[in-house]
């Protein structure tokens, strides 16, 4: 009789094996040089092998490379509803680790859904602007200018202002979020921080009062269809800025 032990020992070898298989698989996919960075870094093997037991796992992703603009977002929604991956926007910029875990992640997705697949993507992301579906974020109704102009000349500077901004090196400032529902309706505005200690709470409550007023807001759309999404934003409290944003 074979012994519990022993099928698990096999079991873990037969894994690390088929690791070290699929390892090789993403180095032969390589150009030379680019082959030879790889295996001289630890942090990209790391991300490899991450790869390979989360696909091995049915848990693998796909770090999408780019910022929050419409098309990428698009792209990454589209993504997600065409394949088995969960996908994640990375940034303008992935880090080394992103970068070896997509290199066997992409090659997993070619094996599934054809290696064209990413241009079919890119092209069907193309064609749901097109026709009106692609992915559009929440804006306030008149664009920064008009938004400045409802910031800036609706907020109340404190007394204690100048002795405030003697204590620091930067203007003081407050970065918040809240929620745009799928009416163009602000709801909890919730304070990040602010970068002044001095006078905090005035800072943040006058924030919360200038953001839970605000109105016109066009809200975001997913595929033809208003969502509820989420906005951050920075308040300066800064006379000069309050004077260029309300002139005229």
């Amino acid at each position: 009789m074979i012994k519990f032990p022993f099928l698990l020992t096999l079991l873990f070898l037969t894994q690390i094996t088929i690791g070290q298989t699929e390892y090789e698989k993403v180095l032969k996919s390589l150009k030379k040089k680019e082959r030879k960075s790889i295996q001289n870094s630890e942090e990209c093997k790391e991300g490899i092998n991450k790869a390979i037991i989360d696909f091995q796992n049915h848990k693998g992703k796909y770090f999408v490379v780019g910022d929050l603009n419409n098309w990428d977002v698009t792209y990454d929604w589209h993504m997600n509803n065409v394949l088995e991956v969960e996908t994640e926007i990375a940034g303008c910029v992935s880090d080394y680790w992103e970068y070896c875990y997509n290199l066997y992640s992409e090659m997993k997705i070619k094996e599934i859904y054809g290696s064209n697949i990413f241009k079919r993507l890119e092209n069907e992301t193309d064609s749901l602007y097109e026709i009106g579906l692609g992915v559009e974020n929440s804006k306030y109704d008149g664009e920064e200018i008009e938004f400045n102009k409802y910031i800036y000349c609706n907020l109340e500077l404190p007394n204690s202002l100048e002795e405030d901004k003697m204590k620091m090196d930067e203007k003081i400032s407050v970065y918040l979020r809240f929620n745009v529902d799928s009416i163009g309706e602000v709801s909890n505005p919730i304070v990040d921080s602010v970068n002044n200690t001095n006078n905090k709470e005035y800072y943040e409550k006058e924030s919360i009062r200038i953001v839970s007023e605000m109105k016109n807001w066009i809200p975001a759309k997913r595929y033809g269809k208003n969502v509820k999404s989420i906005e951050f934003i920075s308040i300066y409290f800064d006379q000069e800025k309050i004077n260029e944003s309300c002139k005229g």
